[in-house]
């Protein structure tokens, strides 16, 4: 039997059967109102339809202002064929009539973005491997998004393999057929189900000739040519073993790519290149002069830190039997840091705590040497006790102890922890 006549057979069942025991199930029902969500069915023909809420019958008019949202419920081949509506805006009163229309362009891109998931199905197995097993999808008129099996982060080449296998899938103009078969069939003939579908006797399979064959009770394009562009937006991870790509077809994703072509025209302007091609080459001299640009500074920071160490030598204090620096340096962490290197190369015993005075921040270093360590003095120790006084907090190691305050105004009191 063909689609055609199976479907006509369901909708004469259901209109001579289901729709009369329908009826005897409802309940009088005065209005309903923005936000309210109802069920539809099929019910005399293709321009009228039976509305209820919570089984209550209802028609509909378009001569109230109201919009309709259809989320299907129950896809596939079942006898009521029931979709939930969802009234966004105005009233409708029972006994009102209303037209459905369709709209054709957004329902050609889900019909789009739903072909190229089952293709994008095919293209991971293809080049990840058997493995690949499907953990959830959605598919939308402007994207689509499909989860699946998979232990690990896919490389930017394999996505480009992806990406150009459904394309080459598109470019085939593959035929889609539609097949009602017998499930143990429609298994015999490797069609792949949904990863929790429950089927029953005879199921729906959508082909596209040996590349994809899928249970499926959705809508799809004729052919794969319909489809046009496939573009891979991202690719991550949504738990531990599953996969996400999002990609794009059609114009959503010639949008898409003419966007990436405005980034990098801007980037060609900004390096102030003649041709995008020069980019690659551009930016590899430009991070080499910053890679040299920064050695020089360390090496400048290195030198001016040689030379502030030796002034700071004088200004040691002997605190309770040992040598302690205590000092507010302008500068970030790495500039404490180069100050503290230059500076414990030229002592044996030490207690070095530098504080920065970087913008709003206050970055903390406490430097200790072997020997005061040995004695029980900890830099990860005091750098909490400095915290309680200035506000912060830190961490580190016996020797070295990294972190931040809030405050220096209280640094004078510092002197009373060593």
């Amino acid at each position: 039997m063909e689609l055609k006549d199976i479907e006509r057979s369901i909708i004469k069942k259901f209109r001579s059967k289901i729709y009369r025991k329908f009826i005897r199930a409802v309940k009088d029902f005065e209005l309903i109102s923005e936000g309210d969500s109802i069920c539809c069915c099929i019910s005399g023909g293709k321009d009228s339809f039976l509305l209820a809420k919570c089984m209550q019958e209802l028609k509909i008019h378009s001569k109230y202002k109201f919009d309709l949202k259809f989320l299907v419920m129950d896809p596939g081949y079942s006898e009521e064929h029931l979709n939930k509506i969802k009234v966004l805006y105005g009233e409708i009163k029972e006994n009102d009539e209303v037209t459905l229309v369709v709209d054709h362009i957004r329902h050609f891109n889900i019909m789009k973005n739903h072909s190229a998931t089952h293709l994008l199905q095919s293209a991971l197995i293809k080049v990840l491997g058997e493995d690949i097993k499907q953990k959830g999808s959605l598919v939308t008129d402007s994207y689509l998004r499909f989860d699946f099996s998979h232990l690990n982060k896919i490389s930017d080449e394999d996505l480009d393999k992806i990406e150009k296998t459904v394309n080459e899938y598109i470019n085939d103009s593959i035929e889609r057929k539609t097949l009602i078969l017998p499930l143990d069939e429609a298994k015999k003939i490797g069609a792949k189900a949904e990863f929790d579908g429950k089927y029953g006797s005879t199921v729906r399979v959508v082909t596209f000739d040996d590349v994809s064959k899928e249970f499926c009770g959705g809508c799809h394009v004729n052919n794969t040519s319909d489809i046009g562009i496939f573009a891979i937006k991202s690719e991550s991870s949504i738990a531990s073993g599953v996969r996400r790509i999002e990609a794009v077809t059609g114009i959503s994703a010639y949008n898409y790519l003419k966007e990436k072509d405005r980034i990098l025209a801007n980037v060609k302007h900004e390096l102030e290149v003649k041709s995008v091609y020069e980019v690659e080459q551009k930016l590899s001299s430009v991070k080499n002069e910053l890679l040299n640009t920064k050695q020089n500074i360390t090496a400048l920071n290195s030198k001016i830190a040689a030379m502030e160490s030796k002034s700071l030598l004088s200004e040691f204090k002997i605190i309770n039997n040992k040598n302690v620096l205590i000092k507010v340096i302008d500068g970030s962490l790495n500039n404490l840091m180069n100050l503290y290197d230059s500076l414990k190369v030229k002592l044996n015993d030490y207690i070095i705590c530098l504080i920065g005075n970087d913008s709003l921040k206050h970055p903390l270093l406490i430097g200790v040497s072997d020997s005061y360590v040995k004695n029980g003095i900890k830099a990860n120790i005091l750098i909490k006790e400095i915290g309680k006084i200035l506000g912060g907090n830190g961490g580190g190691k016996d020797n070295l102890a990294k972190g931040s305050v809030v405050s220096i105004e209280n640094i004078n009191k510092l002197e009373g922890i060593f």
